[in-house]
């Protein structure tokens, strides 16, 4: 597979928009920004089947494109889901820039991220092809004058990621279009439709895909490779955060002597966003 100027170029603008975008997270309490390697904590990622039975739990995020709890291997959309607050959105920032650093396991080339929502506030009546998605709505490579960029994405799909957050939010919609499957990347089509051909391999076939959605949205099991759901964080897991959170020993003894106390604070505080407020 050949790797030319352009490509690389494109790959590099890709990692540096992306650490720009994910390196800090939003402290509610102080209503300012922490640096996301100073505060990001593991929750419980726990493995599902097809019929939502459990599989023991996935060891870290570096896993979640890995062949662990795989029930489809013809799936190629890995799907998590969890309640509100729960980490859905940070797990997709820091899995973004885990590849931003090049520090994820995969030989993926090019990474795109976007929010369901988006889909759904764009027009019906405006139809998009692939590449606007892509290189409209996502990043546009500057120096590619001849396409190559677009036609190595086309021949080499195995080498993308996409992350796709909230599907919960255009669910709804999507299945009240009852929407027909894009089936060629030349093809113009509604943005709700592009998500559906990208979710079911009808368009980048073999693009390695990662969708989340609130608790209780159902998606289709035939394309899902695998299926996680997040469930907070365990005791290890908060003391983790405490440490990050409160550089001081004394305040950590005094925040765990009141966790201690109150197991109901305690169950509270199993959700990473009461935490972060």
């Amino acid at each position: 597979q050949p790797v030319c100027r352009e490509f690389l170029l494109y790959s590099m603008k890709l990692r540096e928009d992306m650490i720009r975008d994910t390196s800090f997270i939003m402290s509610y309490g102080q209503r300012e920004e922490t640096h996301l390697e100073e505060l990001y904590t593991d929750t419980l990622m726990e493995l599902l089947n097809d019929s939502n039975e459990r599989l023991g739990f996935l060891e870290s995020l570096h896993h979640l494109l890995g062949d662990q709890g795989v029930f489809n291997p013809r799936g190629e959309t890995v799907y998590v889901m969890g309640d509100a607050g729960v980490g859905k959105s940070l797990l997709l920032q820091k899995l973004q820039n885990l590849w931003a650093k090049k520090e994820l396991q995969t030989d993926a080339v090019f990474f795109f991220r976007f929010r369901c929502r988006m889909f759904g506030l764009l027009k019906e009546k405006e139809e998009i092809s692939l590449r606007d998605l892509l290189f409209k709505y996502s990043c546009y490579p500057d120096h590619d004058p001849d396409s190559e960029v677009f036609d190595y994405i086309l021949r080499f799909p195995e080498k993308l990621i996409f992350t796709f957050d909230g599907y919960d939010e255009v669910q709804e919609d999507a299945e009240r279009m009852n929407l027909p499957e894009v089936v060629s990347p030349d093809d113009k089509a509604c943005p709700l439709q592009l998500l559906v051909g990208l979710l079911c391999g009808k368009l980048l076939k073999g693009s390695q895909k990662v969708l989340t959605a609130r608790t209780g949205v159902d998606f289709q099991n035939r394309v899902v490779r695998k299926k996680l759901a997040l469930r907070g964080f365990s005791p290890a897991h908060l003391q983790t955060y405490i440490s990050l959170h409160f550089k001081e020993q004394e305040q950590r003894e005094r925040v765990s002597v009141q966790l201690d106390a109150s197991p109901h604070l305690w169950s509270l505080c199993s959700i990473p966003l009461f935490c972060w407020i």
